[in-house]
């Protein structure tokens, strides 16, 4: 693990504030900015992943989790006020979970499950216009 000093210095250079760097670093428990950006986010459920993980943590509100999400896309946690995510949730069947899967490992930068189902909606969504 890193220095949790030095990494809240990086997070802060990156664009997060200071308090932000430091609730993701000693209560969230980010030991990097690789993890940051490629954890798993889960879905807020029980085993749930980084997202999890937040929510669960003080001083983690809509504002932060909205600048992590901005982060994960862009590398910039300053432009969370430009898409106002909605949650949804998806069940998948475990061969439905599987195809995904194997989707993924064919993309060149193998996108999180959820940047898979993103992708693939707004393809369908294209193609039937």
């Amino acid at each position: 693990m890193s220095d949790p000093a030095a990494l809240a210095d990086d997070l802060v250079a990156v664009g997060f504030s200071r308090r932000a760097a430091n609730t993701l670093v000693y209560s969230v428990g980010i030991a990097s900015l690789d993890e940051l950006r490629t954890a798993e986010w889960g879905d807020g459920g029980p085993t749930g992943g980084l997202y999890r993980r937040m929510l669960v943590t003080p001083n983690c509100g809509r504002r932060l989790i909205n600048r992590v999400i901005a982060f994960r896309e862009s590398g910039d946690p300053r432009r969370p006020g430009e898409v106002d995510p909605a949650w949804v949730t998806v069940r998948l069947e475990k061969n439905q979970l599987a195809d995904l899967d194997r989707w993924i490992a064919a993309q060149p930068d193998e996108p999180s499950r959820s940047a898979a189902v993103r992708r693939l909606a707004l393809q369908a969504l294209r193609a039937s216009t």
